[in-house]
C-alpha cells in the first residue's frame, strides 16, 4: 500500500501545497465525527479522490 501520508518539508517548490492547503485536505480526508461522542457520522474522502474534490465543492 502506498504511503498516503500528508506531510510538510524544509523546502518549498512552486508545486508544493501551502500549509494552509495541507490542512484543508486533512479536513477532507478525515471523517465527519459527532462532537460529544466521537462517533463517526460521514466517512472521509479516500486518498486518490481529489479529482473529484470539485464536485463535492460544487464547482
Amino acid at each position: 500500500m502506498p504511503d498516503t501520508r500528508i506531510t510538510l518539508t524544509e523546502t518549498v517548490a512552486a508545486d508544493c501545497l501551502t500549509p494552509a492547503q495541507v490542512e484543508t485536505a486533512k479536513a477532507i480526508y478525515a471523517p465527519v465525527t459527532q462532537g460529544r461522542t466521537g462517533e463517526v457520522l460521514v466517512a472521509g474522502f479516500s486518498p486518490g479522490s481529489e479529482l473529484g474534490w470539485n464536485t463535492m465543492a460544487g464547482t
